[in-house]
């Protein structure tokens, strides 16, 4: 039996697709095919491109937020800044495609500054 294709599973599925490819290479021709349905049928659960990456922003930073959580759980002060930064270097190798819009978007008087 074919299970159903939720909003969610398009999501998990653009994401995974992102950290394969890139995120600024997800297109919904690109997440449609890697689902096994027409890119028109992607309309059904998602809204644009612009939906699927806001999504997909949101399901990064939970992610990232659960397992920086577990790896800092229990410790305190320098031990907790170490497990921290080890954890998201981790996690950002793990997810490069999620990586940068877990982070949100960076000013437009940022953009290419080279600096936040």
């Amino acid at each position: 039996m074919v299970s159903r294709l939720t909003r969610e599973k398009v999501v998990a599925q653009a994401a995974a697709l992102s950290d394969e490819i890139g995120f600024h290479e997800l297109t919904i021709t690109k997440l449609g095919r890697s689902l096994g349905i027409a890119p028109p049928g992607v309309y059904r659960h998602v809204d644009d491109l612009d939906d699927v990456r806001r999504a997909i922003s949101r399901l990064a930073s939970r992610e990232a937020a659960m397992d920086l959580s577990s790896v800092c759980a229990g410790l305190s002060g320098v031990d907790a800044l170490a497990a921290l930064a080890s954890g998201l270097r981790g996690w950002a190798s793990d997810h490069q495609g999620r990586y940068g819009p877990a982070n949100g978007p960076r000013s437009r008087r940022h953009r290419g500054a080279g600096r936040y």
